[in-house]
């Protein structure tokens, strides 16, 4: 090919690799950016002057020659001494800021911020923030610049009055105030340490204050004071120290122990229980007669009802009730006199439930003194029926000497049949004659004050189906003495009247126009009798007449009709509603139809009582029948007239719970609950966290039980489950402070597990574990040993104050000394916190004596950190030695002796091993 034209095109630049050590560990293409400088790749690299680097000692790499470059002032003025251009293969280290390049505060606060140019110690604490007196020395700083100390007053910088230029390294140390505090344990409302500000006086006063206080109505709970000083002496005052607290000064560390009276508690269960816990005061005096006093009051008029009282299932005798000496948690139960009562209806003034209090007789006499009669008819010839089987005249037991012995539960029904006469042809009807009126026939016809005499053919008298005429004249003026009877029909029958007579239940002088045709049915309609299901028979003299057919009936007849009679019954008992129920001719009489007019029984599985038996008293017989079947529909029973229903509730599925932890007072079961122990607990809301399972039952026997999810038992009706503090199931532990503290648990647990819940440090070397009379000393070394013991309910763990949450940092360092590790802390982090190294330290021969010294030794190699590359990260653990040499050449074996006081020397200052 002659003379080709070629066109080339650049797909793709090979890259131009730079390599970023230091803070930033990386490779960078610069290949599209020519002429990049280093001002310029820290715009690309996102590099500002709040980065971790040290920015007075940044070096580039070329081709195997190292350049420092100081950028600070490209940062903070803008201006660049030199700003080389990168090439590729360049190697630019970014050295990380350490502390001694930095700016700190340490002591009561800690800080650290890069040291920028122009920065003074006012800008210094702008950055910090406020500072508080009460935990600061801020009046006796230390500054040091320079390795030159001075003491300062930060108010006097914070105020404008001086200030001071830092330096790259420069530290603040704000000395932190004493903590001023006492613990306060006991009888308060908030237990704990309390601290004091350096303003306020440490005073037994203000402490208590601190806590809560203590009201001067409960100083009499107040059973001792102790106050234990921290050389372990201790002072024992009674409560009258109160009254001048404010007088009593205090040191730091204190221990303040309020004692309380031991509570004196009265559990009190039966019939007169309106409260089921009673507790006495130190003064009250502990009796029985003051127990009655605390539950209400048993008034002298109350006492009478009281029939026995026991004490923890013991007989009390009655007449020491006064004297008795009660002792602390005892169960009083006060036993009523059961409830004597009847029930009573018909004609009185109050109807229902009579109670009989224990010293009345229960007889009819006062029985009817109690409720009361309406009128004296009553009283002279009413009549007591007693469950429907014995009558007795009133007038005998109200004025005579009969009387009638009452039982629980009696029916007394007080009825009264009037002197009644039916009169017919009259507009009087019926008459009703007292007990102090004559009753015979001439006093009735007289009393109905007939007019004309003369227009009366004749008087009739009607009695058992038979009937005898008198003329009118021989009545009106005594010539015959005729006696009645009650219930006798009088018919005036009227002279030439187109009429008829009805008598017997239904009295009435039916007139029918003179031409008008006398029917049985007309007869019926017009005194309303339409409903011939209400008719039982009509009779004319002996015959039968058939009502239902409209037969002629002859002028003047007398007819008697007898109508179908309601059937009475009586329902008390634990129903909806009681009384007397009368079903009519239309209705079915039956105990479902009974109870569906009294409202129904009172069957619910919600229900704490329930209708439990019927009892049916007929004559001389007693029937009985289930509630529940009977309201299922499963049983019925026909009723007649004059039964007595009485429905009983079922016993009352109830207990008293008393104890700790526990809701006090009596517990009740509805029906569809299981009367046992486990149902009680749920309904309880469980056993809760410091309450015993050891659980005592006391009835008519007691029983004790341990509960657990396997175990159950069928509870009996009113009575007593106890539950007490659970005194088993608590490790006790006691804080390097000597702070107690309790962890409810019911297992075993490892020591770790307890350091975790108390939130104590897993770092305290020193443990004195005590099970039973077995004491164990541990030592920890590493934080995973405290797995390896195990703590068992009741075992006390004493933690001391020489804690283990440290590290010696030794050699060339800045700050030689201990310093507290966190977790995770590194050597290099150790020695960072010690200062740094020092001009003569050997960074790449560093050694951790694990443990202690005469633990294994490791040698750590740190040269990375001033030369770049992988720093190691191996890190330390509590108790560990970290020795920085000025040798390289020494074994770690060499350095030991070196080593050894330093260890010692160190302890003894920070207090380490009290």
């Amino acid at each position: 090919v002659k003379s080709p034209v070629v066109t080339v095109y650049v797909s793709q630049y090979a890259p131009m690799y730079i390599f970023i050590q230091g803070v930033l560990n990386r490779t960078f293409d610069i290949s599209f950016l020519p002429e990049v400088t280093l001002s310029k790749l820290f715009s690309y690299l996102n590099i500002t002057k709040s980065s971790e680097v040290d920015f007075t000692n940044v070096r580039i790499t070329k081709k195997g020659k190292t350049d420092t470059y100081n950028m600070m002032g490209y940062f903070y003025d803008g201006t660049i001494a030199k700003d080389p251009v990168i090439e590729e293969g360049d190697i630019i280290y970014l050295p990380p800021l350490t502390y001694d390049k930095a700016v700190q505060i340490s002591g009561a606060y800690t800080y650290s911020t890069p040291y920028e140019p122009g920065l003074t110690l006012r800008t210094l604490l702008l950055k910090l923030g406020p500072l508080n007196k009460d935990i600061a020395q801020i009046e006796s700083a230390v500054l040091v610049v320079d390795n030159k100390a001075v003491t300062i007053n930060l108010e006097d910088v914070i105020y404008g009055k001086i200030d001071y230029a830092l330096k790259q390294g420069s530290t603040l140390y704000i000395p932190k105030r004493d903590e001023r505090y006492v613990y306060v344990i006991g009888y308060v409302p908030s237990t704990g340490i309390k601290t004091f500000l350096p303003t306020e006086q440490l005073t037994l006063n203000l402490a208590l204050a601190k806590a809560g206080g203590i009201a001067k109505e409960d100083y009499k709970w107040v059973e001792s004071i102790l106050i234990t000083t921290p050389d372990g002496k201790v002072q024992n005052y009674d409560s009258t120290l109160l009254s001048k607290a404010n007088e009593v000064k205090l040191t730091t560390g204190t221990v303040i122990e309020i004692r309380k009276y031991p509570e004196f508690k009265i559990y009190v269960t039966g019939d007169f229980a309106q409260q089921s816990t009673v507790t006495f005061d130190p003064d009250e005096p502990r009796t029985l007669s003051q127990l009655f006093v605390k539950i209400g009051g048993l008034k002298t008029d109350q006492m009478k009802w009281i029939e026995s009282v026991k004490i923890n299932n013991q007989a009390v005798d009655m007449s020491k009730l006064s004297t008795y000496t009660l002792k602390d948690k005892d169960i009083v139960e006060i036993k009523k006199y059961p409830e004597f009562y009847v029930y009573v209806q018909g004609l009185v003034n109050t109807k229902g439930k009579i109670v009989f209090e224990p010293g009345e007789s229960k007889t009819l006499k006062l029985l009817v003194a109690k409720v009361g009669l309406p009128s004296e008819d009553i009283e002279n010839e009413g009549y007591a029926t007693i469950n429907n089987s014995s009558t007795i005249d009133l007038k005998d037991v109200i004025y005579g000497s009969k009387d009638y012995e009452l039982s629980l539960g009696d029916i007394v029904q007080i009825t009264y049949d009037p002197f009644i006469v039916n009169t017919i042809g009259t507009s009087v009807g019926t008459v009703q004659l007292t007990y102090k009126e004559p009753r015979t026939l001439s006093y009735l016809i007289k009393k109905l004050g007939i007019l004309q005499p003369e227009s009366i053919e004749k008087v009739l008298l009607i009695r058992d189906g038979k009937q005898q005429e008198y003329a009118i004249n021989q009545l009106l003026y005594d010539q015959i003495s005729v006696p009645l009877a009650k219930y006798d029909t009088v018919i005036l029958k009227q002279a030439e009247t187109n009429a008829v007579y009805l008598t017997g239940d239904v009295a009435a002088y039916v007139t029918f126009a003179y031409n008008e045709p006398i029917t049985m049915q007309r007869v019926l309609a017009k005194v309303g009798l339409s409903d011939l299901r209400k008719i039982e028979k009509i009779t004319n003299g002996d015959t039968s007449i058939d009502f239902t057919k409209d037969l002629a009936i002859q002028k003047g007849a007398i007819l008697n009709v007898q109508l179908k009679k309601p059937i009475y019954v009586t329902a008390m008992g634990y129903i909806k509603n009681t009384g007397r129920v009368s079903f009519d001719y239309y209705e079915t009489a039956d105990l479902q139809t009974l109870f569906a007019k009294l409202g129904g029984l009172i069957i619910s599985p919600d229900e704490y009582y329930v209708s439990d038996k019927i009892s049916i008293v007929r004559q001389d017989k007693i029937l009985e029948y289930d509630a529940q079947r009977v309201f299922k529909g499963l049983d019925n029973l026909s009723l007649e007239d004059g039964d007595f229903v009485y429905v009983t509730e079922s016993t009352p599925k109830q207990v008293y719970v008393f104890g700790k932890g526990m809701q006090n007072g009596l517990v009740r079961f509805t029906q569809s609950e299981d009367f046992d122990l486990r149902t009680l607990i749920g309904k309880l809301g469980g056993i809760k966290e410091g309450t015993s399972k050891d659980i005592a039952i006391i009835g008519d026997e007691s029983t004790k039980i341990t509960w657990n999810e396997y175990v159950n038992l069928p509870l009996k009706p009113n009575s007593t489950i106890l539950f007490d503090v659970d005194t088993k199931n608590y490790i006790y532990v006691v804080d390097p402070t000597g702070k107690p503290n309790m962890i409810y648990t019911d297992r075993d647990m490892t020591l770790y597990e307890v350091l975790s819940k108390v939130g104590m440090s897993k770092n305290y070397g020193k443990i004195e574990l005590t099970s039973g009379t077995t004491k164990q000393l541990i030592t920890l070394k590493a934080i995973s040993e405290a797995t390896g013991y195990n703590v068992k309910p009741g075992d006390i763990v004493r933690i001391s104050d020489a804690s283990m949450n440290f590290v010696y940092v030794l050699g060339e360092v800045k700050n030689p000394g201990v310093v507290q590790i966190t977790e995770g802390m590194t050597v290099l982090q150790a020695v960072i916190q010690s200062g740094y190294f020092t001009a003569k330290a050997v960074p790449s021969t560093v050694w951790l004596y694990k443990g202690g010294i005469d633990g294994q030794a490791v040698k750590i190699n740190l040269s990375a950190v001033t030369s770049g590359g992988n720093v190691d990260l191996t890190t330390v653990e509590p108790g560990d030695v970290v020795f920085v040499p000025a040798d390289m050449f020494k074994t770690a074996a060499d350095w030991i002796s070196t080593i050894a006081p330093l260890v010692t020397m160190f302890s003894t200052i920070y207090g380490l091993f009290n």
